[in-house]
């Protein structure tokens, strides 16, 4: 990628990137309960919208990833590996310890890009997507059911 991201909060009078945060948990209640207790972090590059991610402290130091995504033109670009990058610095800016990450046990590739990021796995939600959702979601022929946590200390 040749040009830094530029990076800005999603003001509270502002209509959320729902493409983006929907591609990211399809449940649109689910993003509306969290979107506005965190703080949305908008990534442009080239003057678009290249991706953003929500970040919230879910206990005192303790902060989580709540959603993270890249618009599809900029996909394969490091721009993921920046907006952790980002997140992990914001965090630590705040006194935060901890960053935590959820995905789908079917989220091979999310689960892989996150481990390389630094993220160890640190928990299974069991059967945390059952009935969260109306229609059933399977990826890589497995279905959606658990949530994988993972989490790295911030030093």
């Amino acid at each position: 990628m040749s040009s830094a991201l530029k990076y800005r909060r999603l003001l509270p009078d502002e209509e959320p990137p729902w493409s983006l945060l929907l591609s990211a948990d399809a449940s649109r209640s689910a993003v509306e309960e969290y979107l506005w207790r965190g703080d949305c972090f908008l990534a442009y590059h080239g003057g678009r919208l290249a991706g953003q991610f929500v970040l919230l402290e879910t206990r005192a130091k303790v902060f989580e990833i709540m959603n993270i995504a890249v618009a599809k033109k900029s996909q394969g670009k490091g721009i993921g590996t920046k907006l952790v990058a980002k997140a992990k610095r914001e965090a630590k800016k705040r006194g935060g310890r901890i960053l935590e990450v959820g995905t789908g046990n079917c989220s091979f590739r999310q689960l892989a890009f996150y481990q390389r990021a630094g993220f160890r796995i640190s928990g299974v939600d069991t059967d945390f997507f059952l009935g969260r959702y109306k229609k059933t979601y399977r990826t890589n022929g497995v279905k959606l059911q658990d949530m994988v946590r993972l989490s790295m200390r911030l030093s």
